[in-house]
């Protein structure tokens, strides 16, 4: 599968070429103009859509939106995520993928480690966070960005909100980049207590990326 693509015509071409970010799902991330930022950003992502959809063989020509969420065309499931002037998007076609959850988040301030650690790592997370290799303001950031990537992959799929109390991170492998949460309630039929995902992500000099995959249901 190919890497990273830049090629929309409103793109600062920038960022980063992970290689083992994804499998089954195609990706962008793409920087947007700044000094165009705020009028774009919603549109600027389903363009980046419209374009990777494309690409997959799928011709439209735009993504609908119903209660804040995209709709995506028949047989493809997808997720798109702001932050600033990047906007990230993941596609990937139903036939290999039931869910997809993508976030982009700027690396938290290391003055605000301690109030984001607070938000998104719980008591019982404490000891791991303590032992990760990162500098503190990104390993905060990177859980609360895996945990957000969660909730955007499930939420599509059954509609109910889970809170960061409700994810348990039970390992961050450095070497093949990626976190290991555990589902700590049951949220649906699909989505018990116990059930774990596996969320891939990179860290460039100012951004953390998380991408979660859904293949087992």
């Amino acid at each position: 599968m190919p890497g990273f693509q830049l090629s929309l015509s409103n793109i600062d071409v920038a960022l980063l070429q992970p290689a083992h970010f994804f499998s089954r799902t195609e990706v962008y991330f793409s920087a947007l103009k700044k000094s165009h930022w705020r009028q774009i950003e919603f549109i600027g992502g389903r363009k980046v859509a419209c374009d990777l959809l494309q690409k997959m063989g799928c011709n439209v020509g735009s993504i609908g939106v119903s209660n804040g969420l995209p709709i995506w065309p028949f047989g493809f499931i997808g997720s798109i995520s702001h932050c600033e002037n990047v906007v990230a998007v993941a596609v990937a076609s139903l036939k290999n993928c039931r869910g997809v959850g993508l976030d982009v988040e700027r690396i938290a301030d290391p003055c605000l480690s301690n109030e984001l650690s607070e938000i998104c790592v719980g008591m019982d997370e404490v000891n791991l966070f303590s032992e990760i290799r990162l500098p503190k303001s990104v390993k905060y950031t990177l859980a609360f960005s895996a945990k957000e990537a969660i909730f955007k992959c499930i939420f599509p799929i059954d509609k109910t909100f889970i809170d960061f109390d409700d994810l348990h991170i039970l390992d961050v492998d450095l070497d093949v980049r990626v976190v290991k949460v555990k589902l700590k309630k049951k949220v649906s039929e699909k989505f018990k207590s116990g059930y774990v995902f596996y969320v891939r992500y990179e860290i460039s000099s100012s951004m953390v990326f998380t991408l979660v995959e859904l293949n087992d249901f």
